[in-house]
């Protein structure tokens, strides 16, 4: 595949005007990162919300037009989210599709969610990366399937399978006691030794292929594959016949040495390797190290998280391993360790808190060529903040005292937005107060700054209730107009949130 031109693609797409939050620098970063001949992977660690996926998705779309092949490694709750954000992207880029009600291009992610899922393609053709335009999209918690005792189902029929299509030299089948076994499950699909799919579709073959027989044919076409040499050697040491069901064959198959090898070949290989949430299950012998170690053939790779400050030094080498890189200095992991463990066990000598700064520059300074890092409050801090502490570079948790939301004072064509934006990460906190009026109505509060973070604040039953909810309000205000005190600047704050949603 051509590289360069895949990288050329990508910084092309990163000039379209549909990009958010910088997400373009991301995108350019990418590009410039894994155009290096010695760099197989990156690590897009931008904060919650700015949009990590869209900036993957160019790299994706630039990789499939130049006929690439694409994994993408995702939990299991976000299979849908990303098929539909990829639709939504495309909609985006080519918005000349959606106007003349024309079909977007051809590039659609295959979802494996489960073993059996392997078999579900209308176009069953393998390894399945080479359908053309099209992507795999695989969940975190593939894998082999948890099979039964005395089980005939498709989960174990496969290796039976392609036994059964091995021919000798003169064309005729040499496994003639696994077509018999195979006949448990294809039933009259078998006729006379040889496969026949019209029988068993009653001859009705283009209305069978569409519904009930699609998994059956995917199943023959991957059996058609794997039986053909050099992959047929991987049923060599497969069981006879007679023992084919029981716990001999789950633990024949369920080995790394068969039936991960099976569902390799049956995937094929990667291009470009995606790992969304790439920080969880961070021990090795899970079942996500599994579903990367079956793409290891994968020639770059791009991992996502937007937690890269709950790693310790230790899970930062594992998440290199899964990007298919060396940390370039391991000695720099174990000096930043040591003086971390220093210096939680004295937070007050000033000694050692800077040396652990000079140890955790370092530290940075060896992730910067393969992390690239957005965070939300880079973009909208020159929005709520006055021009004075916006050139703070404190994180708003570590200088909370100090961050203070006017919402008074911001123009009301940008309060909606502020105020949503604020409500993603606003702590669920009681309001502590003195004032007996206000305390009457906590309860009531409490419902309606719930109403408020879905949207839903004008759904009030009682009329009154609302009434006399919004008059504590006010009364309050007006009492707290002149307060400087943080903590009952932030309890004005909620009360003039869940005021101006209902106004």
């Amino acid at each position: 595949m051509n590289w360069k031109a895949v990288f050329k693609r990508t910084r092309e797409l990163a000039g379209h005007d549909i990009w958010r939050y910088g997400q373009e620098k991301s995108i350019r970063w990418v590009a410039h990162q894994l155009r290096q001949k010695d760099r197989r992977g990156v690590l897009v660690a931008d904060e919650v919300g700015m949009g990590k996926t869209r900036v993957v998705m160019a790299a994706i779309l630039a990789t499939l037009e130049n006929r690439g092949k694409v994994v993408a490694i995702v939990p299991p709750g976000l299979l849908l989210q990303w098929q539909t954000e990829w639709e939504d992207f495309l909609k985006t880029l080519y918005p000349e599709y959606k106007r003349r009600g024309k079909k977007l291009p051809a590039y659609a992610p295959l979802m494996l969610r489960t073993y059996g899922s392997l078999f579900d393609s209308d176009e069953p053709k393998f390894p399945l990366t080479s359908n053309k335009g099209r992507w795999v999209l695989m969940s975190h918690r593939f894998a082999l399937p948890n099979l039964r005792v005395d089980s005939t189902d498709k989960q174990y029929i496969l290796p039976a399978l392609v036994k059964a299509l091995q021919k000798d030299g003169s064309g005729a089948s040499r496994n003639n006691g696994y077509w018999q076994f195979a006949k448990k499950y294809f039933s009259s699909q078998w006729v006379n030794g040889e496969w026949c799919m019209k029988e068993a579709c009653n001859k009705n073959y283009d209305s069978c292929y569409k519904k009930s027989c699609n998994n059956k044919i995917s199943l023959k076409a991957a059996a058609d594959f794997l039986r053909k040499s050099p992959r047929s050697s991987l049923f060599k040491g497969l069981l006879p016949e007679n023992q084919f069901t029981g716990d001999r064959f789950k633990e024949w198959f369920q080995s790394k040495d068969h039936g991960l090898k099976v569902i390799k070949e049956l995937i094929g290989h990667a291009d470009l390797l995606i790992i969304d949430e790439a920080h969880k299950s961070r021990n090795k012998d899970t079942i996500l190290n599994k579903n990367i170690a079956l793409l290891d053939r994968a020639r770059k790779a791009i991992a996502m998280t937007a937690t890269p400050l709950e790693l310790n030094p230790e899970q930062w080498k594992h998440l290199f391993d899964r990007i298919m890189e060396s940390f370039p200095k391991e000695g720099i992991i174990k000096e930043f360790e040591d003086s971390l463990a220093i210096a939680e066990k004295n937070p007050d000598a000033p000694a050692v808190l800077n040396q652990l700064i000079k140890k955790a520059e370092k530290f940075e300074k060896a992730l910067r060529p393969y992390v690239t890092r957005r965070l939300r409050f880079d973009y909208i801090n020159k929005y709520i903040l006055p021009e004075d502490k916006a050139t703070q570079s404190a994180h708003p948790h570590r200088n909370y005292d100090k961050i203070l939301i006017h919402f008074d004072k911001i123009a009301k064509e940008w309060q909606s937005s502020v105020f949503g934006l604020e409500s993603i990460g606003k702590a669920a906190k009681g309001l502590k107060t003195n004032e007996k009026g206000l305390n009457k109505i906590i309860t009531k509060l409490k419902v309606a700054d719930s109403r408020y973070a879905a949207g839903l604040i004008h759904q009030v039953e009682d009329e009154n209730e609302e009434d006399d909810l919004c008059i504590a309000i006010d009364s309050y205000l007006k009492k707290q107009r002149d307060e400087t005190d943080p903590e009952k600047e932030m309890i004005r704050g909620k009360l003039l949130r869940v005021r101006h949603w209902h106004n």
